[in-house]
């Protein structure tokens, strides 16, 4: 038994499991605005109060449906905008 618990599982990954990367994996094609449940924009649009139907809606197709996804994607980009002109305003400030 002892030497059973010393023993290492070794995991194999095949071609098939790497579906997921970026690099040489096909383009997913685009939902249709149409398509997307009116449910998916309204739950995105309560936390992103302020942002267009339109922007939620190419996130949403971007993510293919995953609206945490979406929420988080665009709340960063929200952040990034917001930290780029902190940073400039604190280099135009010389004492």
């Amino acid at each position: 038994a002892a030497r059973d618990s010393r023993r290492q599982t070794r995991v194999i990954r095949t071609g098939r499991d790497r579906g997921s990367g970026l690099l040489g994996s096909q383009p997913q094609p685009v939902i249709p605005a149409s398509v997307i449940p009116e449910e998916l924009i309204t739950q995105a649009q309560v936390v992103l109060q302020g942002k267009s139907r339109s922007v939620i809606i190419r996130e949403l197709q971007r993510t293919n449906l995953d609206v945490n996804l979406a929420v988080n994607n665009l709340l960063s980009r929200d952040d990034e905008d917001g930290d780029d002109g902190d940073d400039t305003a604190s280099e135009s400030y010389l004492p």
